[in-house]
């Protein structure tokens, strides 16, 4: 097995998984903290709006009111898929720390092609409970199109509830403390089965054919 093989290797080993997943978990929290500082606004535009449209509703011949929310709703699919990735990554770091057989020189493991988290987490032996399982669920959908794509690649999944609104996945975001638990526990669970403290920064790797470097007189 040549070199580059075995650096395709090393990379699906558990560190890997977990430093990938920590990059994107870092990247999601910075959106989640900007667009969390505007969501009071927009629950306050939203409320107002619905007061607007039950006092229009009264007049109106069909009793029905309707009233624009003067506010964007805080943008968190991004986030959201950030953090569906972080998981993957990290679920298949525990699948590889439990396996190490899945990591390959040629090409990735069938058993780590999956977005599907609560199956990955099944197969990583990652206990969840019913409220963190439909939480994955839903992740997977924003992972495999509601957080990347306009629609679903089928009618019956773009349309079935809530898929109709795709920023109520998550509840407007009142199930993102849920999220971060489950990603802490199971960043945890992957950086407890790495067996020694591994350099977090890059190295540089000098081949047999480069020449030596000579210092400047």
């Amino acid at each position: 097995m040549g070199w580059v093989e075995e650096t395709f290797k090393a990379g699906q080993s558990p560190f890997g998984w977990l430093s990938s997943a920590e990059r994107l978990q870092a990247a999601a929290e910075i959106i989640l903290e900007r667009e969390e500082a505007g969501a009071p606004a927009y629950f306050g535009a939203l409320e107002a709006a619905r007061r607007e449209a039950v006092e229009k509703s009264y007049p109106s011949k069909d009793k029905t009111g309707v009233a624009e929310v003067s506010c964007e709703p805080p943008n968190y699919l991004p986030a959201q898929l950030l953090y569906a990735f972080a998981l993957e990554n990290v679920f298949k770091g525990i699948m590889v720390a439990n396996d190490p057989t899945l990591a390959n020189e040629t090409k990735l493991s069938s058993e780590l092609k999956s977005h599907e988290l609560d199956r990955l987490a099944a197969k990583a032996g990652f206990a969840l409970s019913s409220e963190e399982q439909v939480l994955l669920r839903t992740l997977s959908e924003i992972a495999i199109w509601a957080g990347r794509y306009p629609v679903a690649s089928r009618l019956v999944d773009h349309t079935s509830p809530p898929m109709s609104d795709p920023h109520d996945l998550l509840n407007f975001g009142r199930q993102h403390p849920t999220l971060r638990l489950v990603f802490r526990k199971a960043n945890a669970t992957l950086a407890s089965k790495i067996p020694h403290e591994t350099a977090r920064f890059g190295a540089v790797v000098a081949l047999p054919s480069e020449p030596r470097a000579t210092r400047p007189s």
